[in-house]
């Protein structure tokens, strides 16, 4: 913790450009990568490598609102992002594959799971009132307050790409027409046979329910946030608590200045000591 609070940190610009751009190279290039996939866990490793950029943008600002937010962008992006892996799994199991360009018509076979993926692909997205909103809204916001607008029009930038990544896996997976090793029909046929996945079709919706949940009670979270923001800005209770009471530098030369401080005696002074 006491990194973030090193002055020689937060004063050096070089290591914040540093920060900075690895940040925006991050954020654009990888959600660049996964708009040019074509397979869906592809697409969503690259999308999860992109949002790793959104995290380094919190610690490039290093306020405690933008360090608040990465935590709270982080925590919800692990729970959002494995519902989409199990759903992901559970489109292979439909369509026998999960290569875009060889499947389709999901949503006609599994409409439910369909809606649950793209519940979970707008929280991904940071569409409001979903919970991937509000951690983007505080680190853009921030980037600008503090200056440093090419991270907020990056950040920006990267959730719209995002959007049209998580819409190609939609449209390309559940939308059009069925196809696929499982999915083409025989004639006359409305629907083949599903396979029952219930353990993780449970999971998918208790993911995405939690990630609502997030959403929609934002508040006490972002609290949790930034307390434990606020204790990367000023880590020596952590210190103290964890090694001691002196184990903070300034604890020491405070210590050794009242050791050669002389204690003041009540009454009159002695004319011994005013007599030099």
């Amino acid at each position: 913790p006491t990194i973030f609070a090193a002055e020689a940190i937060r004063e050096d610009s070089t290591i914040l450009m540093i920060l900075g751009t690895a940040s925006v190279a991050t954020m654009l290039l990888a959600i660049m990568g996964a708009i040019a996939a074509h397979h869906i866990r592809r697409i969503l490793s690259l999308v999860l490598i992109s949002h790793i950029g959104y995290l380094i943008f919190g610690v490039a600002v290093m306020t405690n609102e933008s360090l608040s937010a990465s935590f709270f962008y982080m925590a919800q992006e692990m729970v959002v992002i494995s519902a989409l892996f199990l759903c992901c799994g559970m489109i292979e199991k439909h369509a026998g594959t999960d290569d875009l360009s060889e499947i389709g018509g999901v949503l006609k076979r599994a409409p439910w799971l369909g809606v649950f993926f793209f519940i979970a692909a707008m929280g991904l997205v940071g569409i409001p009132p979903l919970s991937g909103f509000y951690g983007k809204a505080i680190l853009i916001r921030e980037g600008f307050a503090s200056g440093a607008w090419m991270l907020s029009v990056a950040g920006i930038l990267a959730a719209s790409l995002t959007l049209f990544a998580v819409l190609k896996i939609w449209v390309y997976g559940f939308w059009s027409k069925p196809r696929g090793a499982y999915l083409e029909l025989p004639e006359g046929a409305v629907v083949g046979s599903r396979p029952h996945m219930p353990a993780a079709f449970g999971a998918v919706v208790g993911l995405v329910t939690v990630s609502v949940g997030i959403g929609l009670f934002a508040e006490p979270s972002l609290q949790l946030t930034n307390t434990a923001a606020a204790s990367l800005n000023n880590p020596r209770p952590y210190v103290e608590a964890i090694l001691g009471h002196h184990s903070w530098p300034d604890a020491h030369m405070a210590g050794d200045d009242v050791e050669q401080t002389p204690e003041l005696v009540e009454g009159p002074v002695s004319q011994e000591v005013m007599t030099p």
